[in-house]
């Protein structure tokens, strides 16, 4: 059934109404069930009115010499008007100019084809495959215009959803750019007629699947929005992955800082006894040589008394202070005395 629904809508310029198709084949249930079950038929909008337009995913292989690529084994000019006109030149033409080939047959029942004529498939594979047409200039449908030697149609957007438009843009594909470039890309002129419908067509199957990416990351959007406790639970999963590495991260700092507190603590108390203990051993080794030195020059030399040196003018009180401080120095000091007496 989905096989004739496609042939009809190919007869129909490539597109009909919904209300159209449901009036001709009248079970409204069933034609939806073969609408959202069949891959060429695609549900569309224009203007406000729901259509149904033909689609499909096979290609013309571009390849000369190809095996198993899926694609179609077929020159594009027979595709397009039936003949080739680079058969009457010198070179010739290289590409298969047989469609219904064992190979092609076999690819056309693959997709569901096979029924379609020449011209039915042309149809469906011209508003199926941006490769077969020139695109519609986007620059000359804005207000900064494109240049003379475009390789893009100047025909106007709007005309082809089948809006009204007053512009001064081309709303033909008769006009004399779009025509010159429709030849050069070998479009016959018996489908020049038809191509407003064709790019109308393929405009609207451009923003149905625009349509379906954005309801499907809505849905997907919601589905994860409406499933809190998958959330909760991956916050909290993370959570706890933070916190066991926090709590890593400070044990191996406490230990760093308690063993570069321990080794400033023994380095703070080893430092005053290593003080002391040198200026033990400098007094040690001081105090023979200070002795020495008193003895060989006979002068008075007191090393551990300060009051003695500070009061060495009153030679009395000198040596009363001495005397209490130290008995050894009060002997040398008479001794010295009664020597400079004599």
């Amino acid at each position: 059934m989905d096989k004739e629904i496609l042939k009809l809508i190919l007869n129909s310029q490539g597109s009909v109404d919904r209300e159209v198709l449901e009036c001709d084949l009248g079970d409204v249930s069933f034609i939806t069930q073969i609408i959202s079950s069949s891959r060429q038929l695609v549900p569309c909008w224009f203007s406000g009115t729901q259509k149904v337009v033909a689609r499909s995913k096979v290609r013309l292989c571009p390849a000369k010499e190809c095996r198993g690529c899926g694609g179609l084994h077929l020159c594009k000019n027979i595709l397009l008007s039936g003949a080739c006109a680079f058969l009457q030149t010198r070179r010739g033409c290289s590409f298969s100019h047989e469609l219904h080939t064992e190979y092609n047959l076999q690819v056309l029942r693959e997709f569901g084809l096979e029924t379609l004529n020449r011209t039915e498939l042309c149809l469906l594979l011209l508003q199926s495959n941006n490769s077969l047409l020139p695109q519609i200039c986007h620059d000359y449908n804005n207000s900064w215009g494109c240049w003379v030697d475009c390789q893009r149609l100047h025909v106007c957007e709007r005309t082809l959803s089948g809006d009204s438009c007053s512009c001064t843009r081309k709303h033909s594909f008769s006009a004399p750019q779009p025509l010159r470039l429709l030849l050069e890309k070998h479009i016959p002129e018996h489908l020049i007629g038809v191509l407003k419908s064709v790019y109308a067509n393929k405009k609207a199957l451009r923003l149905a699947d625009q349509q379906h990416k954005d309801n499907s990351s809505q849905v997907a959007s919601s589905s994860d929005a409406g499933n809190p406790n998958k959330v909760n639970d991956t916050e909290q999963d993370d959570t706890k992955e933070d916190t066991q590495i926090d709590f890593a991260a400070c044990d191996s700092d406490s230990s760093s800082i308690s063993t570069n507190q321990n080794k400033s603590t023994t380095g703070n108390n080893d430092g005053p006894t290593k003080k002391r203990n040198r200026r033990r051993n400098r007094q040690k080794n001081k105090t023979p040589a200070v002795a020495a030195a008193a003895s060989g020059h006979g002068g008075l030399e007191l090393s551990n008394t300060n009051q003695c040196e500070e009061n060495v003018q009153d030679p009395n009180t000198t040596m009363r202070m001495c005397e209490g401080s130290n008995p050894d120095s009060s002997s040398t000091l008479t001794t010295s005395q009664s020597k400079d007496r004599r």
